[in-house]
């Protein structure tokens, strides 16, 4: 009889989870369908929920919506709640992430996922390739997602959706493959911090099969001050090269906060394409392609960022003038 009770809680148990993995799903096909962004950039954790003043991305905002209207998704809700409350006032170190409360989805199964997927994706291409008639030796990749593929920018994100938790100090920023750590460094304990929390990410990357590009790798240290701290970083016995500027995501950052060198690389830039245009186009009588040409080769270059370097000092701003 106990038996037989406690069997029956369970498939009440799991019954529940259905519904709410439901609600979760379509929500989800909901999010790509518009092509919506999915996660918020911080404010994840499960007992910011009650919080209205708080952005937590479209997935959970839409989640929390329909809890409104919803009984179970609502008791669901409630008891991720109390539970990232629990876990929060045991741990206090846990500072963001929602980790698995919300949807119930393991590592494990999201590993499961990626592979069905594969799978799946591995059999299409091959039943269009068959009925193309253009045969050719199937070939298994153990690594890597299928470039240009509609899923594929999902499969990643699965894939790299935990790396945010393992930073315990540091704050990072990502695009694509391209991760960042920063950090404000007051006193040599600060740059221990940020020592251990790259060495985090290495023991994610090798937990998951990845590699560090070390040759990728640099520091670079933002500062007004006369004498700041040289802290050195490393990557296993590596020495991580300290550099005075870095180009990220086609901007050039300095360690002064100039973007001096930002500028002079994208004058000269302009300075030849407009130089390209002017030589190639000497028989063009059409205004309108000539223009077309300038704002896009030429004009679409000082423009890229420009919200976030554009100088306030004379000399520059002539000197972007140049190219225009």
């Amino acid at each position: 009889m106990l038996f037989s009770s406690a069997r029956e809680i369970r498939r009440k148990e799991v019954m529940e989870r259905h519904q709410v993995l439901e609600r979760i799903i379509e929500t989800i096909k909901c999010i790509g369908k518009n092509s919506m962004s999915y996660r918020s950039h911080t404010n994840e954790s499960s007992y910011t929920l009650e919080n209205n003043n708080v952005s937590l991305g479209n997935f959970l905002e839409i989640l929390c919506l329909i809890s409104k209207f919803d009984d179970v998704l609502r008791l669901h809700l409630e008891n991720v709640i109390n539970k990232s409350k629990n876990r929060l006032e045991s741990n206090s170190s846990i500072t963001k992430g929602r980790g698995n409360l919300i949807t119930f989805i393991s590592k494990t199964t999201v590993t499961y996922i990626i592979q069905i997927l594969k799978s799946l994706i591995q059999e299409n291409i091959v039943a269009d390739i068959k009925e193309a008639g253009i045969y050719s030796n199937n070939i298994s990749i153990p690594s890597g997602v299928p470039q240009g593929g509609h899923i594929s920018p999902l499969l990643f994100i699965l894939y790299m959706n935990d790396v945010g938790l393992v930073f315990k100090h540091t704050q990072f920023s990502m695009f694509a493959d391209d991760l960042k750590l920063f950090y404000n460094i007051n006193s040599l304990d600060d740059g221990s911090k940020l020592q251990d929390d790259f060495d985090n990410f290495k023991a994610w990357c090798y937990n998951n099969g990845l590699q560090v590009n070390i040759n990728k790798c640099n520091s670079i240290s933002f500062f007004r001050t006369k004498s700041p701290l040289n802290i050195a970083y490393y990557s296993y016995n590596y020495l991580l090269p300290k550099v005075d500027s870095i180009e990220d995501l086609g901007v050039i950052f300095s360690s002064s906060l100039s973007f001096t060198a930002h500028i002079q690389s994208i004058t000269i830039k302009a300075s030849r394409s407009l130089g390209f245009i002017i030589r190639n186009t000497r028989d063009f009588n059409n205004i309108v392609s000539l223009k077309i040409l300038y704002f896009s080769l030429v004009r679409s270059i000082p423009e890229y960022c420009s919200i976030l370097w554009n100088p306030y000092q004379l000399v520059w701003i002539n000197n972007r003038k140049s190219s225009k």
